[in-house]
């Protein structure tokens, strides 16, 4: 939880989700309001081709009507069917088959005029009916007269009545094929009486052609009406929207044209007025929706490329502002591990760059002054170093000397001159400080040997000092002058105390654990007892003041302290050791100066059995150093 806060905080993220923020909400609104925009103009545009297709159609439809009336009215005028249509049916039988030929050549004149006439018929009110039509014969149903249609045109005024489309002929019973059909009273000119009615059925496909031309997509429903709101042609007949049509065009009946308003379909009224009729179209509205989802996929895919685009510009854009940023805090925390020698340059916007340099700047002064302390501090070190090395104890010396003084009494001239060359090897070593304060162990070795034979030479061979340390860490290097303490106070406080006459024996081994190289220095001598180990190990722990201010803001770890800086932190008093572990004291502290709190002097001591004392260095070989 708190990464993801420290995550969200950092300004790369901010600076990002502020940029693709902005720019989706900015992009959101713009879409939005031409997407808006577009479907006004979807509308607009689907309304006007809904209203010119209506007027087209509503033409169309007022003309072929037309036709069809005068159609009637040509027949109901027709001489032969005026002069012979109202004759007595009680003629002698020639006269009756010329009076039907005539008729029935009538019809067919008019039959044959007319490209998509299916049938022609003419029924007097005596019963009689002419016909004329595709079909050689007519099988005309009987029940005729019972029929609705009939009694509508009987009931005209001589206006055409407009029957409709129907599945098949109203009349002829052979006749299977959809007609659309109207019919006319047949009227006397002479005395103005009815002699019967006419009926024609045409083919429907003129008036279905019509109700296409209305359709704005597949599931657009036309139709039209007559003044009682009756279908006379339906595109998609006995279909749901039938009983809409009827109640909307009951409605809607004074303009010409007009689009009326609904919330599931795009209506588009018109007017036969000369006829009486009215044209209706219903188009479901999610149909229109076609070209408005064509064009609102393609604002999506434009958003979509939009915000891509702005998603990479705001890395962009974030990364040069964030990056350069990120640069100075890792050289930041450089600085803080003590790395004073990185530089950064940096390509950005002026207030980043000049930062960069001001920082550059600071690095380069604070290196400068570090580098002044280092001086110092190093001379401070060589000379607390030289004020240590003064320091080992000078008993050694005034032994050598006593030892000297009774064997020049005593003239063992051969065992002299052995002891003197090996004091003088000791003197020559711990000397010479000119070139190095740093040797390899096989030298600290080496250095030993010439201690253990005057000390050997000095307790009458009673001692015995073993070095059983692997040759491969020979060349390991450490400071100079740190074994010959410990087995110097291995030998005067542990053995010398001891009253038994069993041989005192030193042991020196080695061995390696975690890099590390540890020296072990064990004897068999009277050991310490727990009191006197706790206060040596208390001595050389003491810690100065600015340690404990360093452990307050560590919490109390000094291990924590970067390597090579111990020596910053650790102030030794000469003053505060003790003279029995004067030699102890001295190498644990020039190990801390040299490798930092990590190493040092290790004791271990069980009083009666002797004592191990272990000096713990970093393992590192001459070639590796190099």
């Amino acid at each position: 939880m708190r990464r993801g806060k420290q995550w969200f905080n950092r300004l790369g993220v901010r600076l990002f989700l502020l940029f693709v923020g902005s720019s989706f909400i900015l992009m959101l609104v713009l879409t939005m309001l031409y997407y808006q925009r577009s479907a006004i103009q979807v509308n607009d545009k689907v309304g006007d081709v809904a209203l010119k297709s209506m007027s087209q159609a509503s033409g169309h439809a007022e003309l072929l009507l037309k036709g069809y009336s005068i159609l009637a009215k040509s027949i109901v005028s027709s001489p032969e069917i005026q002069t012979y249509a109202a004759r007595d049916q009680k003629d002698i039988p020639a006269l009756q088959a010329i009076r039907e030929r005539t008729i029935t050549n009538a019809l067919g004149a008019i039959y044959y005029s007319w490209d998509d006439i299916i049938g022609i018929y003419v029924i007097t009110d005596t019963g009689k009916v002419y016909s004329y039509g595709s079909r050689n014969a007519q099988v005309i149903d009987v029940g005729y007269k019972d029929t609705l249609w009939y009694d509508q045109i009987k009931q005209s005024k001589g206006e055409p009545i407009w029957l409709g489309v129907k599945d098949k002929s109203i009349i002829d019973q052979i006749e299977k094929r959809p007609v659309f059909a109207f019919g006319s009273q047949l009227v006397d000119f002479t005395n103005q009486k009815s002699m019967g009615i006419i009926l024609v059925e045409m083919e429907p496909k003129a008036i279905n052609g019509i109700m296409k031309n209305l359709e704005l997509s597949n599931n657009s429903e036309s139709f039209l009406l007559n003044s009682d709101k009756a279908i006379l042609a339906h595109n998609i007949p006995n279909h749901i929207a039938t009983s809409i049509a009827r109640d909307i065009a009951d409605e809607h009946d004074s303009k010409p044209v007009q689009i009326i308003d609904h919330d599931r379909y795009l209506i588009v009224n018109g007017m036969l007025n000369s006829m009486g009729l009215q044209l209706l179209s219903l188009t479901p509205k999610s149909d229109l929706a076609f070209e408005l989802q064509q064009t609102k996929q393609f604002i999506l895919m434009i958003f979509m490329l939009l915000i891509f685009l702005s998603i990479l510009l705001a890395l962009f854009v974030s990364r040069s502002v964030s990056l350069p940023i990120s640069q100075m805090i890792r050289q930041m925390k450089q600085v803080e591990r003590g790395d004073f020698n990185g530089m950064m340059e940096v390509k950005s916007f002026e207030e980043i760059r000049e930062m960069a340099q001001r920082f550059n700047r600071m690095v380069d002064r604070i290196n400068g002054l570090i580098a002044r302390i280092r001086a110092i501090s190093a001379s401070e070190k060589n000379v607390q170093l030289q004020v240590l090395q003064a320091q080992v104890n000078p008993h050694f010396l005034y032994n050598t000397l006593d030892m000297i003084y009774w064997m020049l009494e005593e003239k063992e001239e051969e065992t002299l001159s052995e002891v003197v060359l090996s004091l003088s090897e000791i003197f020559r070593y711990s000397s010479n400080w000119e070139h190095s304060s740093s040797v390899t162990l096989l030298e600290e070795l080496e250095q030993i040997k010439n201690y253990a034979l005057i000390c050997q030479t000095r307790m009458n061979h009673r001692l015995e000092i073993k070095i059983e340390i692997d040759p491969i860490w020979h060349e390991i290097k450490l400071p100079k002058m740190i074994l010959q303490p410990i087995v110097e106070n291995a030998i005067v406080h542990g053995l010398d105390e001891k009253d038994s006459d069993e041989a005192g024996v030193v042991l020196l081994t080695a061995h390696i654990d975690a890099g590390n190289l540890y020296i072990h220095i064990e004897d068999n001598g009277v050991g310490m007892e727990q009191d006197k180990l706790k206060s040596l190990l208390s001595t050389l722990h003491i810690k100065s003041e600015k340690e404990r201010a360093y452990e307050r803001k560590t919490g109390g770890n000094l291990e924590e302290v970067p390597e090579g800086q111990a020596e910053d932190l650790i102030s030794i008093d000469l003053q505060r050791e003790s003279d029995t572990g004067i030699g102890l004291s001295n190498v644990h502290r020039r190990l801390l100066l040299w490798y930092g709190p990590a190493y040092g002097v290790q004791i271990r001591s069980t009083f009666g059995e002797g004592t191990r004392v272990s000096i713990i260095v970093p393992a590192i070989l001459e070639e590796e150093r190099a």
